[in-house]
């Protein structure tokens, strides 16, 4: 099958990329709102020590390698919830585990790439992880509300009850 790309406009072509790019920078804007957003810019601004500079610098890198990474964190966390038992603390801790182990070496790299270093490095990162221990529990169940309102499985099979 062949296209004559004189009749295709540039505007059809083009137009959901761009309006592709316009949800992230919404969504990039949401999450800086956010609680979740605020604190890490806090983080990142008044323990680590960065610049505005630097801190936008991170959360842009942060929003290119978390849309990315969505998936196998998805997958990640449904192999740690398999461990969970039917109780709330269990939940809690392995959801919180899950978040820890996968995002906090992102995390790291991320703010590393924007210019922290030695002690900078090690503080922002170990506050960031104090945060994903009590964030991990709400950010599981967020998740889950998403998979349940898209009617997406776990990769365990099951459907998102987590």
């Amino acid at each position: 099958m062949a296209y004559d790309l004189s009749k295709i406009s540039i505007s059809n072509l083009l137009g959901p990329a761009f309006n592709a790019a316009v949800a992230l920078t919404r969504l990039d804007e949401r999450i800086a709102r956010s609680p979740v957003g605020v604190t890490g810019i806090i983080n990142e601004r008044y323990v680590v020590g960065m610049t505005w500079e630097q801190v936008l610098q991170a959360r842009l890198i942060g929003t290119a390698i978390m849309i990315p990474s969505g998936r196998p964190y998805g997958m990640w966390r449904d192999l740690m919830m398999r461990r969970a038992r039917a109780n709330a603390f269990s939940h809690w801790s392995w959801d919180s585990i899950a978040l820890l182990s996968f995002q906090t070496p992102i995390y790291a790299s991320i703010i590393f790439l924007s210019g922290a270093t030695g002690l900078a490095l090690i503080l922002g990162t170990a506050t960031a992880a104090l945060m994903m221990i009590c964030l991990g529990r709400p950010y599981g169940m967020f998740l889950l509300l998403i998979r349940r309102a898209f009617r997406v499985e776990t990769t365990v099979g099951a459907v998102a009850s987590s």
